[in-house]
């Protein structure tokens, strides 16, 4: 079974690197509707994983996260962590802006201003 996004369309991406991933957020919808930003806090080391010869395989990583609103940290799959990464990438409409600072503001502006 393929994981399809919003528009019925295989999901695919290129990996990141699961040390990469620490620090990063994501957003998670929940069945009721609203949606966690978690963030990465670390990867789990597993025993069995690490005996066995999967051991560098991403389908068995396993990562925990900290959710900001409900101080709730759970264990989630390296996969699905992905998904929901390249879920948000790519449906995010247009560009990121990042401003350093705004260094001018005019406003609030009517119809007379000649600007």
């Amino acid at each position: 079974m393929s994981r399809l996004d919003n528009d019925g369309q295989p999901i695919t991406t290129r990996g990141i690197a699961p040390n990469d991933l620490q620090g990063r957020t994501f957003l998670q919808p929940q069945p009721d509707g609203t949606i966690w930003r978690g963030r990465i806090v670390k990867e789990v080391q597993d025993l069995e994983r690490q005996s066995s010869h999967f051991a560098s395989s991403p389908e068995m990583i396993n990562l925990k996260v900290s959710f900001d609103k409900k101080d709730v940290e759970d264990v989630i799959a390296y996969n699905d962590i992905i998904i929901y990464i390249s879920r948000q990438a790519n449906e995010e409409d247009g560009d990121l802006w990042k401003l350093r600072r705004v260094i001018a503001h005019q406003g609030p502006l009517t119809h007379r201003h000649p600007d």
